[in-house]
C-alpha cells in the first residue's frame, strides 16, 4: 500500500503539474475578461483598463472587450480613447446603438459637435426611444444651427419625458432661435421681391423702426402695387 508521505508527494506533484501547465486560450481571456469586470466594480479603472487590453492582445476582435474598455475611459473622462475604441467596435458592428451613442457624446465633450451628428442619428433611428442620444443629437443639431432638425428631436423627447414641462421649454427656446435664423436670413436675402421687403418692413416695424420700415414697405409697394394691406400698412409706418 502507498504511504502517507507518498501520497502527500504525488498530491503536491499533480497540483504543480496543472498550475505549471499553459491555460488554454479561453480560459485565460475569461479570466483577464473577469478580473477586469471585477476590478471596475471595486473602483480600480486603471486595472481595469490594463485587463481587457490583454484580453483584447489575445483575442482583437472581441466586441465585448473593447466595448466596455471604451465605457471606463468615458467614465474616465478619456474622451479621445473613447472614441477610438468606439470606432473599433462599430467597425465590427455598426448597429450597435450604444457604441454610436457612446461615440456621439465622446465627440461632444472633445467639442466636435459636427462630428458626433452622425453616430447619435444612427443611435436615434437604432433605438428611437433612447432619451440621452435624442437630447445630444438636439443639441448638436441646435449647436450647428440645424434648428428643424433639434426641433424635431425636442418634439420627440416630449412624448418621452416625463418631465413635459421641461421638454415643452426646450421646445419652446428651440422654436424662438429657429424664428431667429429665419429673421436674419430674411434680412440679409436679395432684395428681389415685394415679399422680402414686405416682411422686412414688418420686422422692422415690430421694433418701432418707422423711418426704416416705410423705406421697405415703399419698395415693396413698386414692385407690387397690388398686394392686399401694402398701402395701409405703409400709412401706418409714416
Amino acid at each position: 500500500c502507498m504511504t502517507f508521505g507518498l501520497a502527500l508527494l504525488l498530491s503536491l506533484f499533480l497540483q504543480a503539474s496543472q498550475t505549471s501547465q499553459p491555460q488554454s486560450p479561453e480560459r485565460e481571456i475569461s479570466e483577464h475578461f473577469e478580473n477586469a469586470q471585477r476590478a471596475f466594480h471595486a473602483g480600480q479603472p486603471e486595472r481595469a483598463i490594463a485587463e481587457y487590453k490583454t484580453v483584447l492582445q489575445l483575442q482583437p476582435g472581441l466586441v465585448e472587450a473593447r466595448m466596455n474598455l471604451g465605457l471606463i475611459y468615458f467614465s474616465a473622462g478619456d474622451y479621445d480613447h473613447a472614441s477610438a475604441e468606439m470606432l473599433h467596435v462599430l467597425e465590427a458592428q455598426p448597429s450597435l446603438a450604444p457604441a454610436n451613442v457612446i461615440l456621439g457624446l465622446s465627440y461632444m465633450k472633445l467639442g466636435s459637435r459636427q462630428k458626433a451628428v452622425a453616430p447619435l442619428r444612427r443611435a436615434v433611428r437604432l433605438t428611437p426611444s433612447d432619451r440621452e442620444a435624442r437630447r445630444a443629437l438636439a443639441a448638436c443639431e441646435e449647436a450647428a444651427q440645424n434648428y428643424r432638425g433639434a426641433a424635431e428631436q425636442y418634439r420627440a423627447l416630449f412624448a418621452l419625458e416625463t418631465d413635459h414641462e421641461l421638454a415643452l421649454f426646450q421646445l419652446g427656446h428651440n422654436y424662438l432661435a429657429l424664428s431667429k435664423e429665419v429673421t436674419e436670413r430674411i434680412m440679409h436675402q436679395p432684395r428681389a421681391s415685394a415679399w422680402i421687403h414686405r416682411m422686412k418692413a414688418d420686422l422692422l416695424a415690430e421694433r418701432s423702426l418707422w423711418k426704416e420700415a416705410e423705406q421697405e414697405y415703399r419698395k415693396a409697394l413698386a414692385l407690387d402695387p397690388g398686394q392686399q394691406g401694402l398701402t395701409a400698412a405703409l400709412a401706418h409706418a409714416r
